[in-house]
């Protein structure tokens, strides 16, 4: 019976040593989120957030500051001697997504923009195996328009308005 009362006895040190491990953590995640106003699953897509500014002001970001960028997902379309020829070659999306801005720059250099594309949509383009199906799929009939770097836009329109002064 001995033993009986010390495997109990180490049951329980072991389940205050857990208690006591769970209470600091519970602690600490409280504490984050009091600090930086985020929860743990916050904290993951501050990460992501981080990676696509990091993006953003990459030198080789073929639409500039405000946009995450990715190679363009194709789905291994070739010319008459084998030679991978994707359509579009890159696409971006508006950091600031409340201007949700999807670009695709095509294989002729002109970019496409289609303004009002989700985030959502973003992400599932980035998991993609092809553009042109992805476009298929989730923009078909969406509107459109050609553009160019120095048309892209960079901030919401109502930034950049002057205050009334007196």
């Amino acid at each position: 019976m001995a033993r009986d009362g010390r495997g109990r006895d180490l049951d329980r040190i072991r389940q205050q040593l857990d208690d006591e491990a769970n209470k600091k953590l519970n602690l600490a995640l409280r504490g984050r989120e009091k600090i930086f106003g985020e929860s743990e699953e916050q904290a993951q897509s501050t990460i992501e957030g981080r990676e696509a500014r990091l993006s953003s002001m990459s030198s080789s970001n073929p639409c500039g500051p405000g946009y995450e960028h990715i190679t363009a997902p194709t789905s291994g379309k070739t010319d008459v001697l084998g030679r991978p020829r994707p359509r579009a070659y890159y696409a971006c999306y508006s950091l600031d997504k409340e201007m949700e801005v999807l670009v695709i720059g095509m294989r002729d250099g002109s970019m496409i923009q289609y303004d009002g594309v989700d985030p959502v949509l973003w992400d599932i383009l980035k998991n993609s195996d092809s553009t042109h199906d992805f476009i298929t799929l989730y923009l078909d009939g969406a509107p459109w328009s050609k553009t160019d770097y120095s048309n892209l836009p960079r901030k919401r329109p109502e930034e950049f308005q002057l205050g009334s002064g007196l």
